[in-house]
């Protein structure tokens, strides 16, 4: 992943999305997408500019938490449609 070097957090989004697009469905990422708002809305109140500042020492750890609640939303889909099928 490239440094997040001022980067806003509309950027910093866009990477992140950008980086799961060959792991997961399209559908996938829009489900995740009212959790990145949050986010951007957060960054954005306290005018954040430098994602390196906010991020940069915990992205796996913001990576693995945006990553589990992806599988999450996923599985409950999963699980919705198996019980459709049934």
């Amino acid at each position: 992943m490239t440094k997040l070097d001022s980067l806003w957090s509309e950027k910093a989004v866009e990477m992140y999305l950008t980086s799961r697009e060959d792991e997961v469905t399209r559908k996938s990422l829009q489900n995740i997408n009212p959790d990145l708002k949050i986010f951007k809305k957060w960054c954005d109140a306290r005018e954040v500019a430098d994602m390196e500042a906010v991020i940069s020492h915990r992205m796996d750890v913001s990576k693995e938490i945006l990553d589990k609640q992806l599988q999450q939303t996923i599985q409950r889909r999963t699980d919705g449609n198996a019980k459709e099928a049934s």
